[in-house]
């Protein structure tokens, strides 16, 4: 069962082999001479119980940032950290110790009793985001406008971790701490591929068409099935699958999210329906626009019956109030 949802849930061989050459070219002490074509291969047919498809360079955090400013104006973006730097610090605080490391090293948040150590240290912080959507709104609209400065915050903070010295990097401002953004690049440095890589790609085989953003969240999505620890965030149907897949597939025991309390937490069994995510005010509020709706429908009709100047206040006194109540009943049938 375990190899057919595998199977079903991953990319293209070509798009994987670009996945796996992101990850190659990122982590550190990564052999290049390691891996062959074969071994790729071989793999697809060795993923069963407690065996992590390419063992040999998995050894990775995977980090599901949900940052985009269109999730900042979201109902379910209410619960999350929006400011990114502090998702790194919370990431760094509990899976990287210096204070109490071994042999100048780094150790994982003894608390996690039922985590694999078999991985005593991770060789990097893959993120999952979209840079575009940490600055640019989804729609023209004012409700993005409030987080448009904390989008700009993010992405700075962003290419900083990760060396990118992308023109939109340009503002000469620097977000991060430098100590703190050197114990990061020092003990977990950071990485993308998504949009990076396959614009890479697609410049080095012109003939290849751009499959767009979705190609994009299918490679991101790849990784982070297979990273040592993926982090996902309350609230999100992207890091809900992640954590869901990876569940079925024996990896439940690293799935974590962080919380908008710069702590780490870890996601015991199959993660909280993120349709959960609404607050009860968000509940409320949207139930009195339902009826609100509701209510000047049935005055639109009300009308019709008894003409413009009829209050539907006063249906219960007239003297046709129950042919209008039959009408009342169907009504929430018919919108």
């Amino acid at each position: 069962t375990d190899i057919w949802i595998y199977r079903a849930l991953r990319p293209a061989k070509v798009w994987r082999d670009v996945a796996h050459q992101c990850i190659h070219d990122n982590i550190r002490r990564y052999n290049k001479t390691s891996r062959t074509t074969s071994d790729d291969n071989n793999n697809d047919t060795n993923i069963n119980n407690n065996t992590n498809e390419h063992n040999d360079y998995n050894n990775y955090i995977a980090l599901h940032a949900r940052v985009e400013i269109e999730m900042m104006a979201h109902p379910c973006g209410s619960t999350m950290e929006r400011n990114f730097t502090k998702i790194i610090q919370a990431v760094y605080n509990h899976f990287v110790n210096t204070t109490n490391a071994n042999h100048n090293s780094h150790s994982y948040n003894q608390s996690d009793t039922n985590m694999n150590h078999s991985i005593l240290s991770p060789e990097g912080l893959f993120v999952a985001v979209s840079r575009e959507g940490m600055t640019t709104p989804p729609i023209n609209s004012n409700v993005y406008l409030p987080y448009l400065n904390m989008g700009k915050y993010n992405l700075i903070s962003f290419n900083q971790f990760t060396n990118n010295n992308a023109t939109d990097n340009d503002d000469s401002n620097n977000n991060v701490d430098s100590s703190f953004l050197d114990n990061v690049k020092n003990h977990i440095p950071m990485f993308e591929c998504g949009s990076k890589v396959l614009n890479e790609y697609y410049h080095n085989h012109p003939n290849v068409p751009n499959h767009g953003t979705l190609l994009e969240s299918v490679l991101n999505f790849y990784i982070a099935v297979h990273a040592s620890i993926f982090i996902g965030v309350y609230g999100s149907s992207y890091s809900n699958d992640i954590l869901t897949t990876r569940y079925y597939l024996n990896k439940g025991n690293s799935n974590y999210r962080y919380t908008n309390y710069n702590t780490i937490e870890r996601v015991i069994g199959l993660p909280q329906p993120h349709g959960n995510c609404i607050s009860n005010e968000t509940k409320q509020k949207r139930q009195q626009q339902r009826e609100t709706m509701k209510l000047f429908k049935l005055q639109q009709q009300y009308q019709l019956l008894y003409g413009n100047n009829s209050n539907i206040n006063a249906a219960k006194n007239h003297s046709n109030f129950d042919k209008f109540f039959k009408y009342h009943r169907v009504l929430p049938t018919l919108y």
